[in-house]
């Protein structure tokens, strides 16, 4: 039984065949569904992704290394309110990945359309790690998590974040 069809049934009980025992177990542990940290961060950007058909198995459930894929677009969203894509094409600064991992709740199916909220976590002196949650309206499905580092273009030597890339960080800072 898929998920929607069980809520839409009344059952929320009913977990879906491919993992009951795994989704049990979380359930047990107090952890589903995941808190949302939405609540302690300054500001939220908002954007949507769709899950497209060939990004699915055979199933309709999204690939997982895609949505890795995904979040890079809506981190260009969210930087492009900043000044992107000029900033990282003219400017002398590459802001390279260091660490990207990913935590899923529930499946992204295909043919649906998701929320994400995006805010920074942390902000150092030469890196910044960002939090994205995708949602369905009614719950988390996905969060993940990024960490990248402010480098010189010419060298790819760590510098320090420019001022004004960091003010418009702090925005999004969880407090």
């Amino acid at each position: 039984m898929s998920w929607d069809l069980a809520e839409k049934l009344g059952n929320k009980n009913q977990q879906p065949s491919y993992c009951p025992e795994l989704f049990n177990f979380f359930i047990g542990l107090g952890l589903y569904p995941p808190e949302q940290p939405w609540h302690k961060l300054n500001m939220v950007f908002k954007t949507q992704i769709k899950i497209h058909f060939d990004e699915a198995d055979p199933a309709g459930i999204a690939f997982a290394g895609n949505l890795f894929s995904k979040m890079h677009r809506c981190f260009e969203d969210f930087l492009e309110k900043y000044g992107a894509p000029a900033f990282f094409l003219e400017g002398s600064y590459a802001f390279p990945l260091r660490h990207v991992e990913a935590e899923y709740f529930r499946p992204l199916e295909a043919l649906k359309t998701y929320d994400v909220a995006i805010g920074v976590q942390h902000i150092g002196e030469s890196s910044f790690q960002m939090l994205f949650e995708v949602n369905d309206s009614t719950q988390i499905c996905a969060r993940l998590n990024s960490t990248h580092v402010c480098c010189q273009k010419s060298d790819f030597k760590k510098s320090p974040l420019p001022q004004d890339l960091t003010d418009y960080l702090k925005n999004y800072l969880k407090p």
